[in-house]
Parts: C-alpha cells; structure tokens; sequence
C-alpha cells in the first residue's frame, strides 16, 4: 500500500487559482479532477491519496469533500479554514458537513502572509488549538523563515498534530541539505510536528540529476525527524511544473530504497495514516 499524502484538484470556473505564476498557468492552468490524479498515481503503485485544499476559500472544503465521499482512493481531506475570527465555529461548521469523516486536518497558508512569526499571534494560538481540540491535523505551508515560529507554537500547543508541507520548500539546489537540517532542528525536536518529503520537482532545476540532493534531504529528514514523520507527498499537479508524476515518484523510490523495509513501509504509508488517523474511508 502506498498513499500520496499531499495532491490536489481544482475546478477553475468554480475556485480560481490566483496563485499560479505565468509558467505556472501555461503547465497547469487547466481542470484537474481526482481520475486525473488516480490515472497518473496507480501505475506508480499509489492507491490511495489525501487530498490538499489550496486556496483561502471557504467554500473549497465542502466541495472537496463531496469529491471525497464519490472518489473512490481518496481517503482524507485536508481542508482551510480563516484563523483570523471565529476558527473554531468555522471547524465546528465543516464537522457537520455530510461527509465530515473525510476530514482529518486543515492547512495554514502560512507563506503567503507578511508576518513571518503569525503562527505565535494571539488569533493564530487560538486556531492551533481549536484543530488541536477536534482531533484534527495542522498542515503547515511555511518557508524557512517561518520555522522559529513553528517551533514556538508546536511546544505551545503538544495536543495539535502539526506536519509542515513541502520540507518547508527548501531551494534543493542552493541550500545543502546539512543547512537545512539546522533550520529545521527547533521544529524537529517537538515531538508533534512531522514533515511531508514533498514539493521538491519544483525545488530544483531539473529533478533527473538532482538524485544526489533528494537523497541527502531524505536522509536528513529521517535523521531529524525518525521515519514516523516523514510522509511521502506528490504535490501533483503542481509538481508537473517540474517533472512528470512518475519521475517524481522514481526519484523518491531510489532515495528509499536503502531503507529497512519497516521503514519504507512508514514513509510510503505508515506515517501518512497515523497522523491523518486515516481509515479506508476517513478518519478512524
């Protein structure tokens, strides 16, 4: 078994994404629904798959949702909800959705905000521990200069299950990976937070000859965080920016591949269902 533990889908007419660059657009801005991902993530051998929500709108949940109760391979839903203002009536809200038990976490587009220490804010403390409170997970778009924060908040709230997406979307080329290892240590030592070994086709130049650097990265994830919070994610469709699902897929089953097999076996699915609390259908 193997689960995909970070893709998306969109519907442009219904939930435009703003944040998509020109080269971005060219590649990806079109419709992309869960078949697309299953047609694509199958012969990779990857059955199942949590499904990211990836714009700051509320009514993006409910939908993606519904897709989860009617796809069938989709086994959680990682959702957004403001934490500015009322975050605990707006999770109440999505826990009476129809299809809740498809729920298993809500993310923070933390990046793209000017503060850099937000997450340790009285409003964002409060949102912490409200997806804490409902035996949700917290999923993390963050960038280096966000990690002291994560880290404050991780200590400050040990009953939130906090994943920060992306390796905090480490420039693979231009950070090795030793230096990295040291901005992600205050965050790593917290026993809440994991890490998602995803994003990184858009995160080198060109990712054929970058096995040296995803190799090293691994490692160094395993080394700081322990292979039960190290979870494989595609971030498809956004890594076809990059490189094509498969040679994302190819270029972590060569880093892997020196692993004890209880260790493959957490990073490929272990991890991602234990964090997520992820059943065949849901949340457990």
């Amino acid at each position: 078994m193997r689960i995909d533990a970070h893709h998306h889908v969109w519907e442009l007419a219904r939930h435009p994404q703003e944040w998509m660059s020109a080269d971005e657009r060219a590649v990806i801005g079109r419709d992309f629904a869960t078949a697309d991902w299953a047609a694509e993530a199958g012969p990779c051998g990857i059955n199942s798959g949590v499904l990211v929500q990836t714009v700051a709108d509320p009514a993006e949940t409910p939908d993606l949702l519904d897709i989860a109760a009617a796809e069938p391979g989709t086994v959680g839903v990682v959702g957004w909800v403001a934490f500015e203002g009322e975050p605990a009536n707006a999770l109440d809200a999505l826990l009476d959705h129809p299809h809740a038990q498809w729920l298993v976490g809500v993310r923070d587009l933390t990046d793209a905000r000017a503060a850099d220490g937000f997450l340790i804010t009285p409003a964002a403390s409060h949102a912490v521990a409200a997806v804490g409170q409902r035996s949700l997970t917290l999923d993390l778009l963050v960038r280096e200069r966000h990690l002291p924060a994560v880290a404050v908040a991780a200590y400050a709230h040990p009953g939130t299950r906090m994943v920060i997406d992306h390796l905090a979307k480490p420039d693979l080329d231009v950070l090795p990976a030793g230096e990295w290892t040291a901005l992600m240590r205050p965050a790593a030592h917290a026993p809440n937070v994991a890490v998602k070994f995803s994003g990184f086709a858009t995160q080198v130049r060109e990712l054929k000859s970058a096995g040296a650097q995803v190799r090293d990265y691994l490692d160094a994830a395993l080394t700081l965080f322990g292979p039960d919070r190290v979870m494989f994610g595609s971030d498809w469709p956004v890594c076809t920016v990059g490189a094509p699902y498969p040679e994302v897929v190819a270029a972590v089953e060569d880093a892997v591949g020196r692993l004890a097999d209880g260790e493959r076996e957490a990073f490929w699915w272990g991890t991602a269902s234990d964090w997520y609390r992820l059943d065949a259908g849901g949340r457990r």
